[in-house]
């Protein structure tokens, strides 16, 4: 049986009708912005629509980049599609289609698809680090997600950073790390560049721009992203560290840099001398199989 999948960031929603690991239908892309301010009748159109076309699909799996309450499915907070936050998307949406529904955070699909096909599938302990508009992480122990007691369980871009500069996050904390290394402080960041500079930078150049004042910035968001990869793989003690998102898509994207100052800052001799660090292979479309195997394995626990 097939299930119905999207995937809403905060920049891209993708969604797919997924059959099996290796037959994905229907496969579509638009830009969050779009439906911004009518998720949830997006929601219902696409589902409905399916539908009507197939009598194979059992279920739905949403992923959003936000925490999600696992009791009732509630979403709790969504800081980078902000409209989501409080919303039952079970309830609102499930009741409409008749069919299960369930909403997980979008990174736990993606390290299941690094597990299935990707750089991560010849691991059973495994850490998804993805950043993108924000900066998201998962945790893969025996091959299934690691949700924690409430279902929050990996919430990396909203640990403390103690260099930060004391600046609110949307989630209402301050000096959260993904305020200083994501693709939105990134933005920030050529935003203000741009105006003292009155030099303007395209998103896809933002490693490979050579202005010294800019590097310093890029500087600064390498130091913010190795501190947090290191802190959770000192933490978790991984086989693999899948590194994925689309900032990691831009043109130049430091890997060596980041690679090396992560290193620096891990405990010695383990998890040092044992834990690789992996490029993510899964594309939008491909990710999408980590939520039909994410379906499931919530069906199993039922």
């Amino acid at each position: 049986m097939a299930v119905l999948v999207f995937d809403i960031g905060g920049t891209k929603t993708a969604y797919a009708k997924v059959n099996t690991y290796d037959d994905i239908e229907d496969f579509n892309m638009v830009e969050t912005r779009t439906i911004y301010n009518n998720v949830e009748d997006f929601l219902v159109n696409i589902i409905n629509k399916f539908l009507l076309k197939n009598s194979d699909i059992e279920g739905v799996a949403i992923g959003i980049p936000g925490t999600v309450d696992y009791i009732d499915n509630k979403i709790i907070s969504c800081p980078n599609v902000s409209v989501l936050d409080g919303l039952n998307l079970s309830k609102l949406i499930g009741e409409k289609v008749g069919i299960p529904l369930i909403v997980s955070r979008d990174v736990n699909f993606s390290i299941l698809a690094e597990h299935i096909k990707g750089s991560a599938k010849d691991v059973m302990n495994a850490l998804g680090i993805f950043v993108g508009t924000g900066l998201g992480a998962s945790i893969l122990i025996n091959g299934k997600i690691f949700l924690g007691s409430h279902g929050v369980a990996a919430e990396l871009g909203h640990i403390y950073y103690p260099k930060g500069e004391n600046k609110v996050c949307q989630c209402g904390n301050i000096d959260c790390v993904e305020l200083y290394a994501s693709g939105k402080s990134l933005k920030e960041k050529s935003i203000l560049f741009r105006n003292k500079f009155n030099k303007k930078i395209s998103e896809k150049d933002y490693f490979i721009y050579k202005d010294p004042e800019w590097q310093k910035e890029i500087y600064s968001f390498i130091e913010a992203l190795s501190f947090s990869i290191s802190t959770f793989v000192n933490l978790i003690d991984p086989e693999v560290v899948v590194i994925g998102g689309g900032v990691s898509k831009a043109n130049g994207f430091p890997w060596e840099v980041i690679i090396n100052k992560t290193k620096e800052k891990l405990r010695k001799p383990l998890p040092y001398r044992k834990v690789s660090f992996r490029e993510a292979k899964m594309d939008y479309k491909e990710s999408l199989i980590g939520g039909y195997s994410f379906f499931h394995q919530i069906l199993k626990n039922q």
